[in-house]
């Protein structure tokens, strides 16, 4: 049988969307994520093109599949695996569902059963949290032979099985917006099969109606070309300004990139569109494809060398440019011999050995107890019962105020008295806002500002803050100072920053900077610096030079202070905040 020859431009479509996928994994930036909807929408199309090309056997087209894609997939969970192994002394119960499942192509599914996310990934070490997308591919490399095969079966045309693969397609787009709507955890949506079916079904159903086909009619010829260049050109405005929390993407968004990425594939992969050049890539159309063409390798490597990599610099001081380089250096090499072995001299692994050893370890190796977390989650179960006794204590009954109101402020004043005279507390309404940083040290800024309004949450990011001050401002509870405490999950954006101060004109605003092991923690804090340049009524307090290093001040992720700590990052925000008072 004559061998198919590679298309360069599908290699270079592969290799923008595993860079995006990296960018997104690496620094969190915006949309990057939509590059996993462009491997999929291309999954989609060629799978299908290949399986009407020839009369297939449902379980030889798996058995082949399989065969590429578990030796090298086998390798990454054996090797994290080991690593995790020397690291700990053990492995953690949560690393060893998620490598099992992973062998068995669910990985997917457990994340979302057990909460794992990309968006809250500290205090574990899971270097397998990206096999999702491969356990979702090998879910529709398995089942979708099936049902296109039964469908030929019944004998429908191309065409008509291509609406079924839309309508398929729709419904999953559907569910999606319909589970975002009823407010279901992000993470059932990033992961769910049923929710994200609709990227695969796009390009198989575009690959029913364009694979056996030469697209002759120059009008055709025009909308093809313009679906597709829009497929390329609204992907990367996604990935530069949509993030994952913002509703366009589940509303619709991600469905029509998914519709244009499949055009794309189209232009790529019919001979009188595909000489058409594009100027910017030309240049780079080599490199890319050759980049392209191990995209699977650099994928499988890239997210455990990131945790791996992070895990060993968490406690350094070297730059994150310089730990970067090193990483993509790394990156490369391990790929590249990934590729070597698996493609080019194609190393066959017994069948069973590799999942044999790998599910031996997992039996076997010691059940890592990771103290740190168990420590972590006691105290912050102990914050939150302690802000639900203070609720309840809040809606005491309007009568039972009244009569006991005049006896327990003459105490309370009393009380207040013999406190300031002992203690250095500041009874003023100062508003703090912050994250779960901020939250591991709520007990001691009660102490320190038992009138303070503290507003906390688990996983806030910078650009929540003016919608919260507004609301504050509104209920008139924004009082002349201000503490703020964010940065812990992304960076800080300009326009955000601009925005929040705008609404804190007048007010006396002090922000503290962060110590976070993760790529922007020198963006945040310049950015920090930037606004305390920029505006006359903002200081800084330092957290980040008083604690970067300080290995014994923090749990194991290198972000939250320990108890002895919070009171350190309390005593340094009152000398800060109160000192003239």
């Amino acid at each position: 049988m004559k061998k198919n020859r590679r298309i360069e431009e599908i290699d270079v479509l592969r290799a923008a969307a595993l860079i995006m996928i990296c960018l997104y994994h690496w620094f969190t930036y915006k949309g990057m994520y939509v590059g996993v909807i462009i491997f999929f929408a291309l999954s989609g199309y060629l799978f299908t093109s290949s399986l009407l090309s020839r009369d297939f056997s449902c379980f030889n087209v798996i058995k082949r599949r399989m065969s590429k894609i578990y030796p090298a997939l086998l390798t990454v969970i054996l090797v994290s695996t080991i690593v995790l192994i020397i690291m700990n002394g053990g492995l953690e119960e949560k690393y060893k569902n998620s490598a099992f499942f992973s062998v068995i192509g669910l990985n997917n599914i457990y994340q979302i059963i057990s909460g794992i996310s990309y968006f809250d990934s500290y205090n574990i070490i899971l270097p397998l949290t990206h096999i999702w997308a491969l356990s979702f591919q090998i879910q529709m490399y398995v089942f979708f032979p099936f049902i296109l095969k039964g469908l030929k079966k019944l004998k429908l045309k191309d065409e008509l099985i291509g609406i079924i693969f839309f309508g398929i397609s729709v419904l999953s787009a559907l569910l999606m917006g319909y589970k975002y709507y009823k407010g279901a955890d992000i993470s059932r949506i990033y992961y769910g099969t049923d929710t994200r079916a609709f990227t695969f079904f796009v390009g198989a159903a575009v690959a029913m109606f364009y694979n056996k086909r030469e697209i002759s009619k120059e009008s055709e010829k025009i909308k093809v070309l313009l679906a597709g260049m829009s497929g390329i050109f609204l992907s990367v405005i996604f990935a530069l300004t949509v993030d994952y929390k913002n509703p366009l993407g589940y509303y619709g968004l991600l469905y029509f990139i998914s519709v244009l990425s499949a055009f794309s594939t189209v232009l790529f992969t019919k001979i009188k569109l595909r000489k058409l050049q594009i100027p910017f890539l030309s240049g780079m159309k080599k490199v890319l494809s050759l980049l392209g063409r191990r995209e699977y390798h650099y994928y499988l490597w890239q997210y455990p060398l990131m945790i791996f990599m992070r895990e060993i610099f968490k406690w350094s001081k070297v730059g994150f440019l310089s730990q970067f380089i090193l990483e993509i250096l790394i990156l490369i090499v391990i790929s590249e011999i990934s590729y070597f072995i698996f493609e080019k001299k194609n190393l066959k692994v017994p069948n069973y050995a590799m999942p044999g050893i790998i599910i031996m370890l997992l039996l076997f190796a010691p059940l890592y107890k990771n103290k740190d977390l168990e420590e972590m989650k006691t105290v912050q179960a102990q914050i939150k019962e302690e802000t639900v006794k203070e609720i309840e204590k809040e809606t005491v009954t309007e009568t039972e105020e009244k009569t006991e109101k005049t006896d327990e402020k003459k105490e309370e004043k009393k009380s207040e008295e013999e406190k300031q005279k002992t203690e250095n507390i500041d009874d003023r309404n100062i508003l703090f806002i912050g994250d779960s940083v901020l939250e591991m040290t709520k007990p001691e800024l009660e102490k320190k500002y038992p009138n303070a309004i503290i507003d906390v949450k688990i996983g806030r990011q910078f650009s929540e803050l003016a919608g919260l001050l507004t609301e504050f401002k509104n209920s008139g509870k924004l009082g002349k100072t201000v503490v703020i405490a964010l940065g812990t999950n992304g960076p800080i954006l300009d326009e955000d920053a601009k925005k929040a101060m705008a609404i804190l004109e007048g007010h006396d605003v002090y922000f503290v900077n962060s110590v976070v092991a993760r790529p922007w923690e020198k963006r945040v804090n310049r950015e920090i610096a930037n606004i305390a340049k920029n505006y006359g009524n903002v200081k800084i307090i330092d957290w980040y030079s008083y604690a970067k290093g300080e290995k014994e001040y923090f749990y194991k992720d290198g972000v939250h202070p320990k108890p002895a700590a919070a009171k350190k990052y309390v005593n340094l925000v009152y000398s800060a905040v109160s000192k003239n008072k």
